[in-house]
C-alpha cells in the first residue's frame, strides 16, 4: 500500500510539472477544480493541490477496510497515470508545432 500512495504523490507532482509546461506553451486547464485553484492561487496552485494529495494519502493510509483502500489507491494511480500521459502528449504536440 505504501508504494501505491507514494506513486500517487509522485504522479500528482508530475501532473503539476506537466500542466505548467502545457500552460507555458499556451495551453489551458480542462479540469474546472484545478482551474479554480489556479485562479485563486495563481502560480502557487500546486501547493494546495499537493496539500489535498497529502490529505487523501493520509485518509487512505488510515483506512482499515480490507482491500478497499488498495482498490481506491489503484484507481487513483491509474487515473493520474492517464492525466500525466495526457499532459505530456499535449506538451509534445505543442512543442512540435513550434
Amino acid at each position: 500500500m505504501i508504494y501505491l500512495l507514494l506513486a500517487f504523490v509522485i504522479l500528482n507532482a508530475l501532473d503539476i510539472v506537466t500542466t505548467n509546461a502545457v500552460l507555458r506553451n499556451g495551453g489551458h486547464e480542462s479540469n474546472p477544480l484545478t482551474a479554480g485553484l489556479m485562479k485563486v492561487f495563481r502560480g502557487a496552485w500546486g501547493i494546495p493541490k499537493m496539500a489535498i494529495t497529502v490529505v487523501i494519502v493520509i485518509i487512505l493510509g488510515k483506512m482499515t477496510f480490507g482491500w478497499l483502500p488498495v482498490g481506491v489507491a489503484l484507481l487513483l494511480d491509474a487515473a493520474w497515470v492517464y492525466v500525466v500521459y495526457h499532459n505530456y502528449s499535449v506538451y509534445l504536440r505543442q512543442t512540435r508545432k513550434s
